[in-house]
């Protein structure tokens, strides 16, 4: 006969698990304009900062929502949440697939931001309120491996079927994935009475006082800060510029660059879980942490300025960067061992807001450096024309970012490269 802490911990696997699987979900949504690249650009006629806006809006949305989504898990509890939000990201993608306009685009954009927000902070919530430190780091890199195994295949099968199929068919194919999702979710997840209202603690009289007290939190600020540096710019390259700027960096085709690119997503599901795992058990989180976030530096600067001209070589090397960014998930635990479980979700929320905000930011002013210096050209299909050039300088502000990441992480010289932190927030 189960015990009662066996029937907790089923429930929280199952929770978990269908938590896990909405992630993967919403990752779909979310690279599928770098993969509709060239049709959404011959459908709508944008501009590169306008086509920038598609990612900046879904990250904006997404970052912006991560503290308010904290605290309202903390109260209402998680299923309710992660249902409500799969509806959402599903009204978005229908809103897409019949958009007739730009700002229908931008509009449905906004609405899967704000579905997918609570994804990762959910999983993640899950965890650190139900699995022991020992755990909880191969459990958060499992979170983002299926998160990214999501939209590497799928952006795949999206390429294979925009051979034969409108992008606005396919969008609607993933917007009933979605109501198949939403209905599981419904029937499936059960919450036992530890996962309700858990912001009922007597500590959590003042929750602007516990955001206040996160924010001031000089350990968990770094890890959200090298959190960005380790994962915004492999965001930038997957999620939508990357298909772009491999066609001119490389002389790729289209499909080939948007499959190259998505490669990254594959290193990041095995680094998210072998990394985090490994680092955790020796005690080195804060060593991994430098180590990574160096090696990504000397990997972008070979990816923008090296002159390579072996396919496969580019392909690698873009796996091994997306293997290193699966480092961001040992900032997340990190920042998380300072956690107790009426703020869990409070914390990641703060840390899952400045990283997504960075990425926000860092798409959005890729494509104003493009148009800065576009010099009026345009392509055969009367589509703004931007060189191989202006790409690599458009780029180059990730690896200014990653310099100044570089210098950071130096901070966690001489921390305590250990599981449990005694100065909780």
């Amino acid at each position: 006969m189960n015990t009662q802490h066996e029937k907790e911990t089923k429930r929280a696997y199952i929770a978990w698990l269908l938590i896990t699987i909405f992630f993967g979900y919403q990752y779909i949504l979310r690279s599928s304009p770098n993969v509709m690249y060239e049709v959404l650009r011959a459908s709508f006629m944008f501009r590169a900062e306008e086509f920038a806006t598609l990612g900046a809006i879904y990250l904006l949305a997404y970052a912006l929502m991560q503290i308010p989504l904290g605290v309202l898990v903390d109260k209402i509890g998680v299923k309710k949440v992660v249902v409500s939000a799969i509806l959402l990201c599903v009204l978005g993608a229908v809103l897409f697939a019949t958009a007739q306009s730009f700002a229908a685009l931008q509009l449905a954009r906004l609405a899967i931001g704000i579905g997918s927000a609570p994804a990762f902070m959910c999983a993640l919530k899950t965890i650190a309120d139900h699995f022991p430190p020992g755990k909880r780091a191969l459990l958060s890199g499992t979170t983002l491996m299926f998160g990214t195994a999501g939209a590497l295949f799928s952006g795949k099968a999206i390429l294979l079927f925009l051979r034969e199929f409108d992008w606005r068919e396919v969008t609607i194919v993933v917007a009933l994935m979605g109501v198949v999702l939403c209905a599981t979710v419904a029937l499936l997840m059960r919450e036992g009475a530890r996962d309700k209202a858990t912001l009922n603690h007597e500590s959590a009289a003042g929750v602007g006082g516990t955001v206040l007290g996160v924010l001031r939190h000089r350990h968990i600020m770094l890890y959200a800060f090298l959190a960005v540096g380790l994962y915004t710019p492999l965001a930038a390259i997957t999620d939508l510029w990357g298909a772009a700027f491999l066609t001119k960096r490389f002389l790729m085709s289209h499909e080939d660059a948007a499959g190259a690119s998505l490669l990254m997503y594959l290193g990041l599901a095995m680094g998210s879980i072998v990394l985090p795992w490994w680092c955790e058990k020796y005690n080195r989180l804060d060593l991994g942490v430098i180590i990574c976030t160096f090696a990504i530096s000397i990997l972008f600067a070979v990816l923008f300025y090296s002159n390579i001209e072996n396919l496969s070589m580019v392909k690698l090397l873009l796996f091994s960067i997306g293997v290193l960014c699966g480092a961001e998930m040992m900032c997340f635990t990190g920042a998380l061992l300072y956690s107790q479980r009426y703020n869990s979700g409070e914390i990641i929320g703060v840390v899952n807001t400045l990283n997504i905000l960075g990425g926000a930011i860092l798409q959005q002013v890729i494509g104003m450096l493009l148009d800065w210096q576009w010099t009026g050209a345009y392509d055969d299909k009367g589509v703004r024309y931007y060189s191989q050039e202006q790409f690599v300088n458009a780029m180059s502000i990730i690896a200014v970012l990653l310099v100044i990441c570089c210098f950071a992480s130096l901070f966690l010289l001489g921390g305590p490269h250990t599981r449990y932190r005694v100065k909780k927030v």
